[in-house]
């Protein structure tokens, strides 16, 4: 769609959906789970972390159909 996402692969990625949605991540790089967070842009506000499996390509869905930022850490970063 019209996700928009920076990364350095197996460290950082962050992907930007305007619309909310789903995109899916490869995540191959990574050599172990990444922390994983929820940006509300419009407010500032961030959700739970959650931990995202490495090694594959993984989906996420924004949590409704306003703009979210979704950022995937390694733990050492």
């Amino acid at each position: 769609g019209d996700a928009v996402a920076l990364t350095e692969p197996g460290k950082t990625y962050v992907v930007y959906l305007p619309r909310g949605g789903q995109v899916a991540v490869d995540l191959s790089a990574a050599k172990s789970p990444l922390n994983a967070q929820w940006f509300n842009p419009r407010d500032g506000a961030s959700l739970q972390t959650f931990e995202a499996a490495a090694g594959a390509s993984r989906e996420f869905r924004a949590p409704d159909t306003n703009d979210w930022a979704l950022c995937l850490r390694g733990a050492a970063n």
